[in-house]
């Protein structure tokens, strides 16, 4: 059975968590909560647990720091799930490129986190089959080789992230096989290589629309989609509103 512990600061989210988990057939045991980053930082040494729930945002120490200090003390193979909210994400992103953890946006749903548990387990369990090593059909090397590779092609995006960036073209920039690559991608960060991009080109688009002097086409043509139409529907997929939502909103903060 898999040990995992949530550190959040909100006892509504732990509870809500709980009972997702409890309904998820028995796969995994809470050994552990906390509501703050200190009182979570004894946790994860005291259990050790397989994989920790982490919120960004907590007293006494945010959940990054709280994550970067126990990496530090070696303890442990824990995997991390950090919950973030729309604007933590650019905070949440620079943790991916570390390695430390996958994520989630607030506010959670339900089946996204059953089905992020499950990608967590997965991956746990092809890391001891294969000793932390490489990906099955092709070495990757040793791990920071690796993660080397999956950071320098975030960087790739983060940088040309308007211009058509297809997964073969960005896996040319690494010297990998597209295919290798994908999977190496997600298996670093937690995240699919279109998911990533989508959510760097929204990131800047959100930036670009508290300009009032672009128009919303003119800020979709700049983060790299020519369509408004398609603009407007990846938009409101990622934050449940429409561009002119999005701006009319922030007008009234």
């Amino acid at each position: 059975m898999i040990r995992l512990v949530i550190i959040d600061d909100e006892q509504l989210i732990r509870r809500g968590l709980q009972k997702i988990i409890e309904m998820s057939g028995g796969k995994y045991e809470i050994a552990g909560e906390a509501a703050d980053g200190e009182e979570g930082l004894k946790l994860l040494l005291k259990v050790s647990p397989d994989i920790a729930v982490v919120d960004v945002k907590m007293p006494k120490k945010n959940g990054l720091e709280m994550i970067g200090e126990y990496l530090a003390q070696g303890a442990g193979r824990t995997r991390f799930i950090v919950l973030s909210a729309y604007d933590d994400y650019a905070f949440t992103r620079k943790a991916i490129k570390l390695g430390i953890c996958d994520y989630l946006l607030k506010p959670v749903n339900r089946f996204d986190f059953l089905r992020q548990l499950e990608e967590t387990a997965k991956l746990m369990r092809r890391e001891a089959v294969s000793d932390g090593g490489a990906a099955e059909g092709e070495g990757d090397g040793d791990g920071a080789a690796a993660a080397d590779a999956v950071k320098r092609a975030m960087e790739y995006i983060d940088r040309y992230f308007y211009q058509e960036l297809t997964l073969a073209g960005v896996a040319k920039e690494v010297h990998m096989h597209p295919n290798y690559f994908g999977n190496l991608f997600k298996k670093k960060t937690g995240v699919s290589y279109l998911t990533y991009l989508t959510s760097v080109r929204m990131e800047k688009a959100r930036e670009l629309l508290d300009n009032p002097n672009l128009k919303v086409y003119e800020v979709g043509q700049i983060v790299g989609y020519y369509s408004p139409k398609h603009f407007s529907k990846v938009f409101k997929k990622h934050t449940n509103m429409t561009p002119n939502e999005y701006r009319d909103r922030n007008k009234h903060v």
